[in-house]
């Protein structure tokens, strides 16, 4: 192990036991490495205690847990474990099922996290430090964001009590001027749709997002019936549609069906005619009722998610009236609806916008250390965060190994020059290509990292990758990557919003410009935009995702690639070589780049 510097102020930030549990290190309030535990498990928005990503941020600084000068979980479960209680016996005795039910998972393990982690990591009580949720999605977009000041927004599904708040931030304080609290939340009401359209909760939203262009949101005046009131700085829900409080099955009541129907089966058929060519299906294979049942679920969606942006401006523009600031930084899950996002650079009246590359509740875990580190620690001066490399990176031994220990005689690449060559030429003749490189990403997106890459110009691509390689629904986008020379030319943004951080994080949906959406058929989707990723060329951060952009449009003329995540469906992103091997066996991919090493599949 490395000697500790005297002077370093080292910080674990921790976050579990809801969903996509993750560990954050921080040192002199710096983000040196950061993780979800699901990376390592292999379980999808694993909410264990995150045993691997902990170890996996000590070993890359090369400390021990004692070395350590705090600790910082990103809630206080004993206010949550109060709403919790308080609902349950409110809402009683149609909670009664599910009583018990939620005491012993509270008593087994999340009112505990204190002696869990004192156990775990050896460390004495008065190491460790409790934040509150809401300020852990506070400080991860304010202190990671190159602002000075900033007006800050989180929105999720709930927190301890709150569910929203609205704030400013200045150097290293922050202060809140409003908020709203359980059961009222935008996060929740987003998720009883998500359900209602046969998505799963907590990881089906999306999916709705990727619905919602192939309708039309006719059913916005059924939506505002679900509110008691709803204003530009706060709002009320008509709980009697919703049974979230008392119900572990279902966020639906009989009144919510009542007003919009049978709800959508899981993996129902999804087609409508006019976008044949983009769903690539024959209109023959598909009844009547599947038509009209699809369009009707494309026209809800289109609806609560028009809807849900709608607040969200709504709410940037009273910040920004309320702050007077040019800076917004926003976070918690809401934060990843990358559409909503879009309108905030447009429409909220914010010159720039900061989102972090992972603004729900794994990003809490960067949140919690950084607002303890600014409580605790002498200096002052935020390091902004200006890419999402911070997990792990394996050696090109661990590859060779992995490679040859399944069978594999890879080619390896002299240069970079010749890796790169090679995966362009394949990339432009039509081949998927599995991407593994450098530290994976922190966060739901693949950043150029852990990526599955191909030709984005082709619509026949997207049906291919869709069904062929990821195995979803057809109905779902995918995300280009572009040089941020060509970014403006490409997409309907000026040049100082190409600069914004949700670009940089694929957090935001922009416009492509029409002369190019013929070019770029694979990733714009049916409405004419994309979830952008605008890659820049900064020596340090990504310089060979960077490159290999450039070397596929110097063969084609297009500077940008189509770029989805790594992994076969309902498993994480890829961490490891094995993992890669794993899904490019299983994905029917037709090549993996590794490190310097390319495998070919056989034809």
């Amino acid at each position: 192990m490395a000697l500790r510097r005297r002077d370093d102020v080292y910080l674990l930030g921790i976050s579990c036991y809801y969903h996509d549990a993750s560990a954050c290190l921080i040192r002199d309030g710096e983000v040196i490495a950061a993780a979800e535990e699901e990376r390592f498990s292999r379980i999808k928005h694993d909410h264990r205690f995150p045993a691997n990503a902990i170890n996996f941020c000590l070993e890359f600084e090369q400390i021990n847990a004692a070395d350590l000068d705090y600790v910082v979980f990103y809630e206080k479960p004993a206010i949550k474990l109060d709403r919790v209680i308080g609902t349950l016996a409110k809402r009683y005795p149609r909670s009664k099922d599910i009583f018990w039910r939620v005491m012993e998972n509270w008593g087994r393990e999340k009112l505990w996290i204190a002696e869990t982690i004192k156990k775990r990591l050896q460390i004495p009580k008065n190491k460790i430090l409790f934040s509150e949720h809401h300020l852990s999605h506070a400080a991860n977009a304010f202190y990671l964001s190159p602002f000075e000041e900033a007006a800050v927004l989180t929105v999720d599904g709930v927190g301890e009590w709150i569910t929203t708040t609205f704030g400013r931030a200045k150097n290293t304080t922050f202060s809140r001027f409003g908020f709203t609290n359980f059961p009222n939340s935008l996060g929740l009401l987003y998720s009883a749709f998500t359900e209602f359209l046969g998505f799963e909760v907590n990881e089906g939203e999306y999916k709705v997002m990727g619905m919602a262009p192939y309708g039309k949101p006719k059913y916005k005046d059924k939506v505002s019936k679900l509110f008691s009131y709803l204003t530009y700085s706060g709002f009320e829900l008509d709980m009697s549609y919703f049974a979230y409080e008392y119900s572990s099955r279902t966020n639906l009541t009989g009144k919510f069906l009542d007003l919009w129907g049978e709800p959508r089966k899981k993996d129902e058929p999804f087609f409508i005619p006019r976008y044949a060519k983009d769903l690539g299906d024959d209109e023959s294979q598909y009844s009547a009722e599947v038509i009209k049942r699809s369009q009707y679920y494309a026209d809800v969606a289109a609806s609560i998610q028009e809807f849900t942006e709608d607040i969200i401006v709504n709410f940037a523009r009273y910040l920004k009236k309320e702050t007077g600031s040019d800076n917004l930084c926003f976070a918690g899950g809401v934060a990843n609806n990358s559409v909503a996002n879009g309108r905030l650079i447009r429409e909220s009246g914010f010159k720039n916008i900061y989102v972090p590359p992972g603004p729900g509740d794994s990003g809490a875990a960067i949140g919690a250390a950084l607002a303890a580190y600014y409580t605790v620690a002498e200096r002052k001066t935020p390091t902004p965060l200006r890419h999402a490399y911070l997990g792990k990176e394996y050696s090109e031994d661990q590859a060779r190994k992995a490679f040859i220990g399944a069978g594999y005689t890879p080619q390896e690449c002299s240069s970079d020059d010749e890796l790169l060559s090679i995966t362009a030429d394949l990339l432009t003749s039509g081949k998927v290509v599995g991407w593994h490189q450098g530290r994976f990403e922190f966060g739901p997106r693949a950043l150029g990292a852990r990526s599955i890459l191909a030709d984005p110009r082709s619509a026949t691509m997207k049906k291919i990758v869709n069904a062929r390689v990821k195995f979803r629904e057809l109905f779902r986008p995918f995300a280009p990557s572009c040089l941020e020379e060509y970014a403006t030319e490409y997409y309907d943004m000026e040049a100082e919003q190409k600069e914004q951080y949700p670009y940089r994080f694929m957090q935001g949906v922009v416009p492509v410009r029409e002369k190019y959406q013929g070019q770029l058929q694979a990733t714009t989707h049916v409405d004419g935009t994309a979830r952008l990723q605008v890659v820049y060329g900064d020596v340090d951060i990504n310089p060979l995702f960077h490159s290999l952009i450039d070397s596929f449009g110097a063969r084609t003329g297009i500077y940008a690639l189509l770029n989805t995540s790594f992994n076969r469906r309902g498993e994480p992103i890829v961490a490891s070589p094995e993992d890669a091997l794993t899904t490019f066996e299983w994905c029917k991919i037709d090549a993996l780049v590794c490190g310097p090493f390319v495998i070919k599949r056989a034809d």
